[in-house]
């Protein structure tokens, strides 16, 4: 199989929503699934796999469904082997599963800086008035020294979050003011934002609305998973950050990359890192233990975090982890082996 992804939760906690592909299928396409929450078989959501469908890799997701059971998912389409997508968009779907959908949103969507986002990620419903997206630009990645590679990797960084308003046609999207860079973001009821920055330690708030934004958590200097005594400072980035009352959820470390100027703006890379539990009140921040991946390979690496609507349960794309090791006493290096696909992996009680 290929990557899952993107997961989200529904209202009532019990199912968790997520982007899949079959890596199998020549088309590459990637499609919406429900799971239960503990576990369980999947269910299809929506789809592309009609005759003559494999001529395009479609694509369906980030999705959320509202209190009421609408979602909303981005789509976009490809010809195969083509790279980049040449039609996208957010669509409205009245239930699940989708048999048919509107146009809700063009994209891309413009942030006050004037970057444009042709995507929506951490989608999360306002009740049934309209949702929450974090808005990114996604760019083809080659890998150095690897110009001959086939797959690229598609980098997504983060742009602004966006509020969009469904009670109008079409919908009227605004900007949060202050969030402009943001990285990720979780929303408390009934009007604050917690956001991540590009580049950046900590964990800021702001409302809805706009006003001050003021710094509730900044990470100390972070270091690479090398054992004790062979560890060396790496970037602190804080990303993924998830919040239920004085808790906060955020991804640390691991492999992530920033670059102030790749042609068309800054760029982060991210493939995940180590969750990290903060308590807001006291500044208290621990490390959450990572289970281990199937026979032993090392841990999980974390990214794109959602947290359920009781904050009993914290889920998360998890791609296994293999550091190299000591041999003779002598640390090998810091290199990693990381899994190409991800899966749905699950915190329960953290």
């Amino acid at each position: 199989m290929g990557v899952d992804a993107y997961p989200s939760w529904t209202p009532d906690g019990a199912h968790i929503l997520y982007q899949a592909q079959d890596a199998s299928q020549p088309d590459r396409d990637r499609c919406l699934f429900l799971i239960p929450a503990q576990g369980g078989t999947a269910a299809p959501v929506a789809c592309d796999d009609g005759l003559g469908s494999q001529d395009s890799t479609n694509v369906f997701g980030p999705a959320a469904l509202s209190p009421s059971g609408k979602l909303i998912f981005y789509k976009s389409a490809e010809p195969t082997g083509f790279g980049v997508a040449t039609t996208i968009g957010m669509y409205l779907a009245p239930i699940v599963p989708v048999a048919t959908s509107d146009s809700a949103l063009a994209l891309p969507v413009v942030a006050t800086s004037g970057a444009r986002a042709d995507k929506l990620i951490s989608l999360r419903w306002l009740g049934d008035s309209g949702f929450l997206g974090l808005g990114i630009r996604t760019s083809l990645f080659t890998p150095y020294p690897c110009n001959a590679c086939k797959q690229n990797d598609t980098l997504e960084t983060g742009v602004q979050v966006f509020w969009v308003d469904m009670r109008s046609t079409p919908p009227v999207v605004t900007p949060i003011p202050g969030t402009d860079r943001a990285s990720s973001f979780s929303f408390v009821a009934p009007d604050t934002i917690y956001f991540t920055l590009n580049n950046d330690n900590r964990i800021l708030r702001t409302r809805i609305g706009g006003g001050a934004v003021d710094s509730v958590f900044a990470f100390a200097t972070d270091s690479n998973d090398a054992p004790a005594g062979f560890r060396s400072a790496v970037a602190t980035i804080a990303r993924g950050v998830q919040v239920t009352g004085h808790t906060a959820y955020a991804v640390l470390g691991g492999r992530v990359q920033y670059h102030p100027d790749s042609g068309s703006g800054e760029a982060q890379q991210d493939w995940g890192g180590k969750v990290h539990k903060i308590n807001l009140t006291t500044g208290a921040d621990t490390a959450l233990s990572m289970a281990p991946p199937p026979a032993g390979l090392g841990y999980v690496w974390m990214r794109h975090l959602a947290l359920s609507p009781d904050g009993s349960m914290l889920t998360g794309e998890g791609r296994p982890v293999l550091l190299q090791q000591i041999v003779g006493g002598t640390w090998l290096g810091t290199d990693t082996t990381i899994s190409p696909t991800a899966n749905i992996w699950e915190y329960i009680h953290p």
